[in-house]
């Protein structure tokens, strides 16, 4: 009996291993532009949000993978059309999914090749810039786990 009990809980334990387990962790920002942004970020991979004073980072073993800031309209188009135009910028990506038309570049900066992101909330007054110089795979799946919603 006791043999059975050890399976059975061994066959229970596994099967959550098994289904996995998501987490998330979000904080809600009052901006400038009027709107109450959550942002949210799915931590079952090891991210990590962080609260900064005009925005967010999320974060990997203590080191910072993208910050982030929001911004209006105006400043928006601003640094979309400066991308399209910019010497030295590569890798140029846009899309829109998800609730979000983004912009994603690199460029050599003072501190080291810069992943960013310029993106817009779809159905809102605000946008967002984050960036990070932990290379472009860490800045894609720091980005793809994050959601922004308008409450």
């Amino acid at each position: 009996m006791k043999k059975f009990a050890a399976l059975m809980l061994g066959g229970v334990l596994g099967m959550i291993v098994l289904t996995g387990c998501t987490t998330s962790m979000s904080y809600t920002y009052k901006v400038g532009t009027g709107d109450n942004v959550k942002v949210e970020l799915d931590t079952s991979e090891g991210l990590k949000l962080e609260n900064e004073d005009e925005g967010f980072s999320v974060t990997e073993d203590d080191e910072t993978i993208l910050q982030g800031i929001f911004i209006d309209e105006d400043t928006y188009d601003f640094y979309v059309e400066m991308v399209k135009i910019a010497d030295g910028v590569e890798n140029l990506e846009e899309d829109s999914e998800n609730g979000l038309t983004w912009l994603y570049y690199e460029v050599d900066g003072n501190a080291g090749k810069e992943s960013n992101y310029v993106a817009w909330i779809d159905g809102s007054d605000t946008g967002i810039i984050m960036g990070g110089i932990e290379g472009s795979r860490a800045a894609k799946k720091a980005f793809n786990s994050l959601t922004f919603t308008v409450d």
